[in-house]
């Protein structure tokens, strides 16, 4: 017999983030009560409070791994700090962003006017969407870190990630694979040319689609859906993982704009299938909703649902075409 203690744990690195919340969850998830109408899993939950249903979300952003800060501007920053968590609330439907508390991990070197100006473009957008900060929490810290919790008010229909079935279109809104333009555009602080400010700024001040998600909750037809946060590549496989079905997604009818195809090139359907922080609205829908889905002029359908068996796979103007690596936290 081996030595106590000689067995090697197994490590986060090689987990990865995705093997770790799905050892995680379903822990979580356990014996909830009547409250928890909705638990872990999706881009929020929904909760019961007294006769309505609020949804939560939470999202961080640590200096190092999301952000630099000679990248952009304390504005910047506060804006996205709240956008990536509208986001969250956009993609679970029809949802009025109302209230939140803000964490914030400080180193003490950090200059006032560089919060000053986080804390202007937060109010900014939270203005535009009537949302309220109504408390949280400083500390120092040795890295500067926001962390921001929201929450809704269900107003109509809900989406979920476990609603996709076999012949659902599979849509997306807006353009993919702008702000991963606009991320390499920072790391290699090269010259900007034409176009290149529209990819910073989908990069620096992503625009949370609640308006859009309200419309297509009117609109009907919506069986899932979440955001492209990570990617929309990332985003399908996480969809056909929740509602047990695989996808095909034709990689040709991917919706690029103008700025990303003249900076990228060919590069650009890349940047679209796996880039990530575009905060689209990746959703499936019923055969005989799209037509109307997409004459909403904001969407666009770019594969299909099909049997599980069948996998994730990427067409490209009918032939496989094989995926470029895709980021995940605590991996390299």
């Amino acid at each position: 017999m081996g030595k106590k203690g000689s067995r090697k744990s197994l490590s986060l690195a090689a987990l990865g983030e995705w093997g770790l919340l799905n050892r995680i969850l379903p822990r979580l998830s356990e014996k909830r009560s009547k409250r928890v109408v909705l638990g872990p899993g999706d881009d929020a939950a929904l909760v019961r409070v007294e006769k309505s249903v609020q949804v939560l979300t939470t999202d961080m952003l640590v200096e190092g791994v999301h952000f630099r800060r000679e990248w952009g501007s304390g504005r910047d920053l506060g804006h996205k700090t709240l956008a990536v968590n509208l986001s969250d609330l956009a993609a679970m439907g029809d949802v009025e962003p109302t209230v939140g508390v803000l964490s914030a991990g400080i180193p003490a070197e950090t200059p006032v006017a560089y919060l000053e100006n986080f804390f202007k473009g937060l109010k900014s957008l939270a203005q535009e969407h009537r949302f309220e900060l109504v408390g949280g929490d400083t500390v120092r810290a040795s890295c500067l870190t926001f962390s921001l919790t929201a929450l809704g008010r269900v107003r109509g229909p809900v989406f979920k990630r476990s609603g996709s079935r076999v012949g659902d279109a599979l849509l997306v809104t807006g353009t993919l694979g702008d702000a991963a333009a606009g991320l390499a555009l920072e790391k290699k602080r090269t010259p900007l040319g034409p176009g290149t400010a529209f990819l910073l700024k989908r990069f620096h001040r992503p625009e949370p689609r609640l308006a859009w998600a309200r419309r297509l909750a009117v609109t009907g037809g919506v069986t899932a859906c979440l955001d492209s946060s990570d990617g929309f590549w990332r985003s399908v496989s996480i969809l056909g993982e929740a509602s047990g079905v695989g996808a095909e997604v034709w990689v040709d009818q991917l919706p690029i704009s103008p700025s990303l195809r003249k900076w990228a090139g060919r590069r650009a359907l890349d940047l679209a299938l796996v880039g990530g922080e575009d905060y689209e609205l990746v959703f499936t829908a019923r055969p005989d909703c799209v037509g109307r889905l997409s004459a909403l002029g904001f969407v666009r359908v770019v594969g299909k649902i099909v049997p599980p068996q069948r996998g994730l796979s990427a067409i490209h103007y009918g032939r496989p075409q094989e995926v470029p690596p895709v980021f995940e936290h605590f991996n390299g």
